[in-house]
């Protein structure tokens, strides 16, 4: 009996043991599982490093994207005003013919050069090969900043010439007559005689001006406006002092022409 006693109670301590020692275990594997949960912890750390990558990368193509949009939308404003001044020179009557076949191809040339930087920044696929044509845009094709003033300034110069030749032609014309009536209006002809050395000194003036400005601004290039933003400052200042000079002679002529009718 007492046997039996101490059985049941060695095998009651076993199954107790068993217990004791299973949590034991449990523990363990609690630990393993705590282990591996700590290495998940560490994987989820790591994932959002790949969020920020993609995130970094979304928006360095969004900044792409945004870039060639802008250049496109330069380029073709800029294409637009190039076809502009183009139709203009086109239709010019106060251009010379060579003035007019230069500035021509010059404008030509920068819409085709244009036309292929479009396609180059459309087809780019890099922040900095989209960069560097962005600020091509500008600085490679100075439309507004140098082409299209320069035409205005051509324009203008060959206008001003274009009076010059007409009033030069005038000159000798009214010198006959002044000569003629001298004989008998002398004092009169004295006046219109100074009219008259006034409208060839005006004339000069006038011719040399123009002259020099369509020399200076006519094969300015892109290059020349980025070494020296000035070079076309004072150019129109000097086209409006020719222009004064010729409107200064043409009120001398038409003085003189209403004086000899008056005799």
């Amino acid at each position: 009996m007492n046997i039996q006693r101490i059985k049941l109670v060695t095998t009651a301590v076993i199954i107790l043991a068993g217990v004791i020692i299973a949590p034991a275990s449990t523990t363990h594997a609690l630990g393993g599982t705590s282990s591996v949960q700590n290495d998940s912890s560490k994987t989820t750390t790591d994932t959002p490093k790949t969020t920020d990558t993609t995130t970094t990368t979304l928006d360095s193509q969004q900044h792409l994207a945004t870039i060639i949009a802008k250049g496109d939308q330069e380029i073709t404003r800029r294409l637009a005003s190039l076809t502009k001044v183009s139709a203009k020179i086109s239709s010019a009557t106060r251009l010379s013919a060579s003035d007019s076949a230069y500035l021509k191809s010059g404008v030509n040339t920068e819409i085709a050069s244009l036309t292929a930087l479009k396609a180059k920044l459309d087809a780019d696929t890099t922040l900095d090969s989209v960069k560097a044509d962005a600020q091509s845009i500008v600085k490679d094709y100075r439309v507004y900043a140098l082409i299209v003033p320069k035409i205005g300034l051509i324009q203008a110069a060959d206008s001003i010439q274009l009076t010059d030749t007409k009033l030069l032609s005038l000159i000798p014309k009214l010198q006959t007559r002044i000569t003629a009536a001298k004989a008998q209006h002398a004092a009169a002809m004295t006046d219109l005689q100074t009219k008259l050395d006034d409208i060839t000194t005006q004339v000069t003036n006038a011719q040399t001006i123009a002259s020099s400005v369509a020399s200076k601004v006519l094969t300015l290039q892109s290059t020349d406006y980025n070494s020296d933003h000035t070079v076309l400052s004072g150019q129109r200042d000097q086209l409006a002092t020719a222009h004064r000079s010729n409107q200064a002679a043409i009120a001398d002529a038409k003085a003189i022409v209403q004086s000899l009718k008056s005799l």
